[in-house]
């Protein structure tokens, strides 16, 4: 038999000329976007690596310690780019709320 078509809701032609878009232009950004999301896969592989021995550690003290990692992968990778990964795959540390004085402690009902 001779090369099947895959039955999908409508063809890319039909989608780029509905969006108004040249079939390149989709397939740049499809490459962009695999490039970006592999980007991000190695950086929360690099993440997770680190918070094994520090799992507490906010994002500006990881971007400190991890800046020679990035580097050794040639990944350019900024504190909002960090914050940003980091929020999409919830991996943000919340912060722990204190009480100074517990007043309902000390006194007696």
């Amino acid at each position: 038999m001779a090369k099947e078509k895959a039955k999908g809701f409508a063809s890319l032609s039909r989608i780029c000329d509905c969006f108004e878009l040249k079939r390149d232009a989709y397939y740049k950004y499809k490459c962009r976007a695999d490039k970006r999301k592999e980007i991000e896969q190695h950086i929360v592989a690099i993440v997770k690596r680190k918070r094994k021995s520090l799992p507490r550690e906010g994002v500006r003290k990881l971007m400190k310690s991890l800046s020679q990692d990035f580097g050794k992968q040639q990944l350019k990778v900024g504190r909002d780019t960090l914050f940003n990964v980091l929020r999409e795959h919830k991996m943000l540390i919340k912060k722990e709320v204190q009480c100074k004085n517990n007043q309902f402690a000390s006194q007696v009902l």
